[in-house]
């Protein structure tokens, strides 16, 4: 989930106002154990490509020794001119928590 977070974040980036994508893929490679500790991870997500259609990006998951833990990466299909809302169809989107 966290790996997934920060690839969207970085995917977000080059995202235009008015534009939405949508993740095609998610692989993870899963390097190292981690323990329901309470120690905390980091995700570091980069955006490596970018087409007119298409967006990959990767992220390194690190534990608080510097420790790769995982490895994933995502690609997307870049929607512009698409608004979010233009992706729930017909549905009516719930109110703001």
């Amino acid at each position: 989930m966290l790996a997934d977070g920060a690839l969207s974040c970085a995917v977000m980036t080059i995202n235009s106002a008015g534009s939405s994508f949508a993740p095609l893929d998610l692989k993870v490679n899963y390097l190292r154990p981690v323990l329901p500790d309470g120690g905390l991870l980091t995700a570091r997500a980069t955006l490596v490509h970018r087409g007119r259609s298409m967006a990959v990006a990767t992220a390194e998951i690190t534990n608080e020794d510097g420790k790769r833990v995982a490895l994933a990466s995502s690609s997307n299909m870049l929607l512009p001119g698409r608004p979010w809302s233009d992706l729930a169809g017909d549905r009516e989107l719930p109110p703001p928590t």
